[in-house]
């Protein structure tokens, strides 16, 4: 069975701001290719296949997969590079990440790219393959924000289609996708017109995504997606996360700049740490009903990251305005003693508090807070976030470098 985008109707539907303009076409009806297929039995430990394994929530992924009792074996699918194997690379992230990854009797490692043919394995492999796989769980795909839709249409769009065919040929297999609650900043038409760290190829990429699903799911194809939002170091990596690569610690780093964060007012910041996430989405991979959507999210007010810090909590339209004086282009702020590399540096922070700290942040944020509150009642954790949020800013090097140089 062949599921397609019907021509160029995603680039329709981001143009006008009407995700019913997203057209789907299918060689057979999914609803009866879903009923003719064999699915596990009843009570059955399930095998995964989890793709992007060797990535940051890919290993929390990776983890929690391992200690579920309902999982009986997990096959990473990950691409080999020249120095490693596939093998190695995940053991290699997880020294990197001093995670200590349980039961490993359990996990088989293929190498090989789901983008590929065949994804890349011989053909008994690939066979095997889709006679014993349960569940495919994808956790892989570039994050770079400064890519195109183009981009992302061609290496995670179109290639989605090729996992369901897989997902809907001999077993019946689930899809579960790791999204991105971006996709929310996208309200009213005037959204998709605005060019931005927010609003940019990816987060594009998510909006087309999750409708995909919604239709998908509403012609009994069993897909899903999670829709999180920053995604904070947790007590398996020892509250370590990528750092000043997540936009969560830029912002952040800049407010420490000026000593000053911005009221959010009613609406909290939504984070989520890598087990909580990883919890949330095998909670629902194994629920009888899994939801099509889910948004695991932990609210983190502005007003108490203001008092962890020891920064004072300011109106949003007063925050930007001392971000905008604290890193202008004024003679006074370069140093004359290398006058070319400290205009480029004070160049390059213009542009990022500019795109990081748009007008519209508030929007933004009320809006993605809207999209996740469901979640907020139900998503536990068994440390208190902003403990977390304490110790992942302490494992932070530059941040802490940057706490440390601000404080009085």
């Amino acid at each position: 069975m062949q599921i397609n985008l019907e021509k160029r109707s995603d680039y329709l539907a981001l143009l006008l701001g009407q995700s019913e303009r997203i057209q789907l076409s299918s060689s057979d009806d999914p609803a009866e290719v879903v009923a003719g297929l064999r699915a596990g039995a009843p009570g059955e430990r399930k095998t995964v296949l989890l793709l992007g394994s060797n990535g940051f929530v890919g290993m929390h992924l990776l983890h929690e997969l391992l200690v579920r009792e309902e999982v009986g074996r997990v096959i990473a699918l990950v691409r080999p590079t020249a120095e490693m194997s596939g093998r190695e690379r995940i053991d290699d992230r997880a020294q990197h990440l001093r995670m200590s990854l349980p039961n490993l009797g359990r996990l088989e490692v293929l190498e090989g790219a789901f983008t590929r043919p065949q994804m890349g394995l011989s053909a008994p492999a690939y066979t095997e393959l889709v006679e014993v796989v349960d569940v495919v769980i994808n956790a892989a795909g570039s994050t770079d924000h400064s890519l195109p839709y183009a981009y992302y249409r061609r290496e995670t769009i179109l290639p989605m289609f090729r996992l369901l065919e897989f997902c809907l040929t001999g077993r019946l297999k689930a899809l579960h996708i790791i999204g991105s609650v971006g996709c929310e900043v996208y309200t009213q038409w005037r959204d998709f017109l605005r060019v931005g760290f927010f609003n940019c190829g990816y987060s594009r990429m998510k909006w087309v995504t999750k409708h995909i699903v919604r239709q998908l799911h509403g012609r009994s194809v069993p897909i899903h997606m999670y829709l999180p939002s920053f995604v904070l170091g947790s007590r398996h990596t020892a509250y370590r996360d990528p750092g000043m690569q997540y936009s969560f610690w830029q912002m952040l780093w800049y407010a420490g700049q000026i000593g000053k964060m911005w009221d959010c007012g009613d609406k909290p910041i939504p984070v989520v740490s890598g087990d909580v996430l990883a919890r949330c989405v095998l909670d629902n991979v194994l629920a009888g009903e899994p939801a099509p959507l889910v948004y695991p999210a932990q609210p983190l007010h502005s007003q108490e990251v203001a008092e962890l810090f020891g920064w004072e909590h300011i109106p949003w339209e007063e925050f930007r305005s001392a971000l905008q004086r604290r890193f202008s282009l004024r003679p006074a702020r370069w140093a004359w003693s290398h006058p070319v590399s400290s205009l480029l540096e004070a160049v390059r922070h213009l542009m990022y508090t500019r795109t990081l700290f748009p007008k519209h942040l508030p929007q933004i944020i009320k809006s993605i807070s809207e999209a996740s509150e469901a979640s907020f009642a139900t998503t536990r954790s068994d440390v208190p976030l902003l403990q977390v949020v304490g110790m992942c800013a302490e494992n932070n090097y530059m941040f802490k470098r940057m706490l440390k140089e601000k404080a009085p």
